[in-house]
């Protein structure tokens, strides 16, 4: 399924499919997803009927935002570092229960598309994966918990991967 182009709309989906799962939408989350969507790093899964079952929200940072936010937990905060680099930092993921099958493709499609992905989880390490020609390594960034502190533009956790 094709995505929705306009910036407004996606926010709009985004907003939508949260309370649809019962998640709360923080004036974090809300940046994050306006800024994500005016960078073009917000995806939001259709299904059969092109309604929004899910979304995925990401920047696109370079290799000092990433030690940044492994340093001190600071994730991009400003509109500019969404599109900066080449490395995928998956910032949200949110898939409704209904139609977790084609949404779950869909992401798959989309983590296709990356030749570095960087997942980040509450309290847990973060992880790299590389895309290889046998598929994806995974590798653990640090030995010890990333916490994310919260600024403008922090995701909220209930659906990260």
């Amino acid at each position: 399924m094709l995505a929705r182009e306009t910036d407004k709309s996606q926010i709009v989906d985004a907003l939508e499919l949260r309370f649809a799962a019962g998640c709360s939408v923080a004036p974090d989350t809300y940046a994050m997803l306006r800024h994500s969507a005016y960078a073009r790093t917000l995806r939001i899964f259709l299904d059969e009927l092109n309604r929004p079952v899910g979304y995925v929200s990401w920047a696109s940072v370079n290799r000092a935002s990433l030690d940044r936010l492994l340093r001190i937990g600071q994730p991009p905060k400003y509109p500019y570092e969404w599109s900066e680099g080449g490395i995928c930092l998956i910032l949200d993921v949110l898939i409704l229960r209904r139609a977790r099958y084609d949404a779950v493709r869909q992401l798959r499609k989309f983590t296709r598309t990356k030749r570095v992905i960087v997942a980040l989880r509450k309290g847990k390490t973060a992880r790299l994966y590389l895309r290889t020609q046998r598929g994806f390594v995974k590798r653990n960034l640090t030995g010890q918990r990333v916490e994310v502190r919260c600024t403008a533009s922090a995701a909220s956790r209930h659906g990260t991967v």
